[in-house]
């Protein structure tokens, strides 16, 4: 020990023992404040950041569980979607799912009449579809005679099927012979994909 600090320990051993605590409070408050804003303010920093990140955790949690609802929600409403078939494989099933409603649900004097096939834009499906191929729309007119019950039976089948997109015209019309059925004209669509250069093979 040096002759400086041997000087300070002498002198402080010969305070009177009250002085000797109110040295060792103060130098006690000094090393305080000294961790205070050092140690623990980085500490403070560290647990800040800690809730930040711990905040935007249970936000994304919570997101994530409302888009997951959100989903569930659409598939229950709309059904389950899928990718379009092609052309041919999307009319037969558009076709089938309409008259498997229609039996199930008691149709009576059902007609389907398939139409051609009409092009969506280039980009009504960009990011799904494959390079070289077309969006298109298939559609079918429906004619039939059922129970109301029955007609919204039909519908909401339709309306949740992956083999249907929309139904785009539905009209109900009250038969002045029939006090029991109600008559319904329709038309579905589904959505298809064409090849390209079938098309162009098409046209030569």
């Amino acid at each position: 020990m040096s002759a400086a600090a041997q000087q300070l320990v002498d002198r402080y051993r010969a305070m009177p023992r009250a002085m000797q605590w109110g040295v060792l409070a103060i130098v006690g408050l000094v090393v305080f404040m000294l961790v205070d804003s050092t140690v623990w303010r980085l500490g403070r920093s560290w647990g800040d950041q800690a809730d930040e990140m711990q905040a935007v955790l249970d936000d994304t949690q919570m997101k994530r569980a409302s888009l997951n609802h959100e989903l569930e929600a659409t598939v229950l409403a709309h059904g389950q979607v899928r990718m379009p078939l092609p052309e041919a494989d999307g009319a037969a099933a558009l076709a089938k799912a309409v008259n498997e409603a229609l039996t199930r649900h008691h149709a009576l004097g059902a007609v389907y009449d398939s139409r051609a096939s009409s092009n969506m834009p280039g980009d009504s499906l960009r990011g799904v579809i494959a390079p070289g191929q077309q969006p298109a729309r298939v559609a079918g007119d429906v004619r039939f005679k059922a129970k109301p019950q029955d007609v919204a039976a039909i519908v909401a089948e339709l309306e949740s099927s992956p083999d249907v997109e929309s139904i785009s015209r539905l009209t109900i019309e009250k038969d002045q012979k029939d006090m029991t059925n109600v008559r319904v004209t329709m038309t579905v669509e589904a959505w298809v994909i064409k090849s390209k250069d079938a098309r162009g093979r098409g046209r030569s």
